[in-house]
């Protein structure tokens, strides 16, 4: 696999293909809308790969039908085709990031919902 992403610290994602397969792994895994920025941001923080490469695999997945973007809300839902390709090549990707990358999301898009509730 080419390494053609640029890296977000040492163990991050450097290639664009596992970038795309973690977005859809993660988005399909928490089963709701996700902030398409927050989880770049949170991904860059967390060093799991760089934020610019998470936009662009964003913006690359809608192209490819694999993400619907959300004008209104700003936020990215799976399809049954992301889901299906992060199924099946989830293995590609380093079980502690794919792990930590699924805690993260959960965990954001669980505040996001209490923040909401709590209005």
């Amino acid at each position: 696999m080419e390494n053609n992403a640029l890296s977000a610290g040492v163990g991050s994602l450097i290639s664009t293909a596992e970038i795309k397969v973690l977005i859809c792994y993660v988005i399909s895994g928490v089963k709701a809308p996700v902030p398409g920025k927050q989880l770049a941001n949170m991904f860059n923080i967390e060093g799991i790969a760089n934020y610019f490469e998470v936009m662009d695999a964003l913006e690359a997945l809608i192209n490819s039908e694999n993400l619907i973007y959300n004008e209104s809300d700003d936020t990215y839902t799976v399809t049954k085709k992301g889901a299906d390709a992060a199924n099946t090549l989830k293995t590609i990707l380093p079980y502690t990031i794919k792990e930590k990358a699924f805690a993260l999301t959960a965990k954001m898009i669980a505040r996001l919902k209490n923040a909401k509730e709590t209005r």
